[in-house]
């Protein structure tokens, strides 16, 4: 049994891989981390979606995600970061560095900005 602290998504949570899907259109394997928090640009922030990025990586590249969705092996593999504000300049440098590195793997790297829902 896993704890709240452990089954909590988002940017927080290293541990959790938020959200996997198989977009049946592209037949690409969606790996979708979620920022619902606004971008504060916080060291701390910054180094959140780091380890999750670095665990995201591993999941996807290190056979975990096979293991888990045998569906997936062979295709394509993108990342999601989907967050509800748009991330500051800084952010966006390190963003666009990633999604650079993720070619060499063959991974896609996208940045999905929603605006939040009225509640």
């Amino acid at each position: 049994m896993t704890s709240d602290a452990e089954s909590r998504r988002g940017l927080q949570n290293p541990a959790v891989v938020d959200l996997v899907f198989e977009d049946v259109k592209s037949g690409k394997f969606i790996l979708v981390m979620i920022e619902s928090r606004d971008w504060s640009g916080s060291h701390e922030q910054f180094e959140e979606l780091k380890k999750k990025l670095d665990a995201y990586l591993a999941f996807a590249l290190g056979g975990e995600l096979a293991k888990k969705y045998p569906d997936s092996v062979g295709k394509k593999v993108r990342i999601d970061l989907v967050s509800f504000s748009e991330p500051g300049t800084e952010i966006r440098e390190f963003l666009q560095g990633i999604r650079k590195r993720l070619e060499e793997y063959e991974v896609e790297f996208n940045v999905v900005v929603r605006l939040k829902l009225p509640s």
